[in-house]
């Protein structure tokens, strides 16, 4: 839920367990393997990773924006706004839009003898 709505994620793993899946590191977010170990949860090394994953969750909204300034669609030109688009959004957009012009252009055929 946490990544669906932009937030950063940490991933505490036992050490030994196999990384698959949200287990693996290289994503958007920190995999730490930890051992079992309730001393090392007082660690400085894990106390380190804790405290920068908690500054990064504080400083950031829950809708994902991590900047201070809120994108006002109103006053964004069409450029603007098509640029902020990501790419499957663009695509989204550009298949709509197609399918759009598709149909006017068969609803027209018909209804011209």
């Amino acid at each position: 839920m946490a990544y669906s709505r932009g937030l950063p994620l940490l991933v505490i793993v036992e050490e030994g367990v196999k990384h698959e899946g949200l287990l693996e590191p290289g994503y958007d977010w920190y995999v730490q393997t930890v051992p079992l170990n309730k001393d090392y949860l007082n660690s400085t090394e894990f106390n380190g990773v804790l405290a920068s994953w908690k500054t990064k969750v504080s400083g950031t909204k829950p809708n994902g924006n991590r900047s201070k300034e809120e994108k006002n669609i109103e006053k964004m030109s069409v450029a603007q706004l098509i640029g902020s688009l990501k790419p499957a959004q663009l695509w989204s957009a550009v298949l709509a839009l197609c399918a759009a012009i598709g149909g006017a252009f068969s609803l027209g055929a018909n209804l011209i003898p």
